[in-house]
């Protein structure tokens, strides 16, 4: 995995720490991305984290809407579109 896509995870893991408490949508999105972290060996696609990050994005859209998405909750979601775009060049 390139250095660009480490640093985005990694960020990505820190937002969700953040954020996680009582949700049970970032807790799971927060286990799932721990366990592929966890095997960094294995090649993880763009499909197969949008599919880790797809309700979470989702929760996060939906907040956003509401008008209460918090500054921790902004930042994630900046963080995962800054992962899409960097996805969307690197073609």
């Amino acid at each position: 995995m390139e250095n660009t896509e480490t640093s985005l995870l990694e960020k990505l893991r820190n937002d969700l720490n953040e954020i996680v408490s009582n949700n049970e949508v970032f807790k799971k999105t927060q286990d799932d991305l721990n366990r592929f972290c966890e095997t960094r060996s294995v090649v993880i696609t763009a499909t197969e984290l949008e599919e880790i990050f797809k309700d979470c994005y989702h929760e996060l859209v939906s907040l956003e809407n509401k008008g209460t998405l918090t500054v921790e909750q902004t930042a994630l979601l900046t963080d995962l579109d800054e992962l899409e775009d960097y996805w969307v060049h690197r073609k």
